[in-house]
């Protein structure tokens, strides 16, 4: 079951979310730093509450979803039927959560009756609308890249179009005139590993409009426990111009092979490590030693028109 309210999904998202936070944070058994998860629904709430800007939310992590959920309604005019029937009927009937392990009657006509003909007439909330091209505007949320995102995606999950968007979104605010970096640019961070030493591979790239990137600077270090370790990562320096409608993009990593050799996971020599085996790497984003960016550019009355 779930909270009070008026069941209608896609319209207070954004205000619940902050509201939820809010009252989150007067509870005697919180220290303050929220963070959020969830898949599907739960991952497009997160996106949501990132986008009321409520200052206490410090990370989220939505798996197999999109900050548009009109990527999970319509392709390009094209309603998609099989998978909005189902989570309409699995969520959106009312208060209570539906499993439905049969079959529906895909031979029902018309198509508006399939999901009302297993529930006696009753009509889930949002189904027509969708179906008929009516998705609120508050399907999408705005994504400006504040609050810190872990995407987990799946390769065949019908949201992942959706979900790459949201990631390009979440690099950096576009710029709406030319920036043009110029000197050093640095990482600092503090990482942990569950082997003795690991490698941090950053990339800073060119995110072009149409999603494609180019690399600007890269960088590796090899990092030694005791962990949490400290970390500075000199990437370069550069001079290179962001055009209008361009965003960075810092991309971490605990290899860049072929680029860089690969560490193998173990404590033997990369060069010479026949096995290797995966590790976990954690690095911090919040607090005293949460990885830090800083590069420096031009100001604008010095860019050559």
């Amino acid at each position: 079951m779930r909270s009070e309210g008026e069941l209608d999904p896609f319209s207070a998202e954004v205000a619940d979310g902050y509201h939820t936070i809010e009252w989150l944070v007067t509870q005697g058994w919180c220290n303050g730093a929220i963070g959020l998860f969830g898949d599907s629904h739960y991952g497009f709430t997160q996106w949501a509450a990132a986008s009321s800007g409520h200052p206490a939310l410090g990370a989220i992590a939505p798996r197999a979803t999109s900050a548009d959920m009109t990527y999970a309604l319509d392709r390009a005019g094209v309603f998609q039927l099989e998978s909005t029937a189902a989570w309409c009927l699995h969520a959106f009937v009312d208060e209570a959560l539906y499993d439905y392990e049969d079959q529906l009657d895909w031979s029902v006509r018309p198509l508006s009756e399939v999901v009302p003909a297993v529930l006696g007439g009753a009509r889930p909330v949002g189904l027509d609308a969708h179906a008929t091209g009516h998705v609120p505007r508050a399907a999408s949320v705005p994504v400006t890249g504040r609050v810190p995102a872990l995407h987990l995606g799946g390769f065949f999950d019908f949201l992942l179009p959706g979900q790459l968007a949201s990631w390009r979104q979440a690099t950096t605010v576009a710029t709406t005139v030319a920036l043009d970096l110029a000197g050093p640019v640095e990482l600092s961070a503090t990482i942990s590993s569950s082997c003795g030493s690991t490698h941090l591979v950053a990339t800073l790239c060119d995110v072009h409009p149409d999603g494609t990137t180019s690399r600007i600077l890269d960088g590796a270090i090899l990092v030694r426990g005791p962990w949490p370790a400290p970390v500075r990562l000199h990437l370069g320096d550069t001079g290179y111009r962001l055009q209008p409608g361009h965003r960075l993009r810092l991309t971490l990593a605990g290899s860049g092979f072929p680029r860089y050799v690969l560490h193998p996971g173990t404590d033997e020599h990369p060069w010479t490590a026949v096995v290797t085996r995966p590790t976990d790497n954690q690095i911090q984003l919040g607090g005293s030693g949460a990885a830090t960016l800083t590069a420096h550019h031009l100001p604008e009355a010095a860019i050559p028109a």
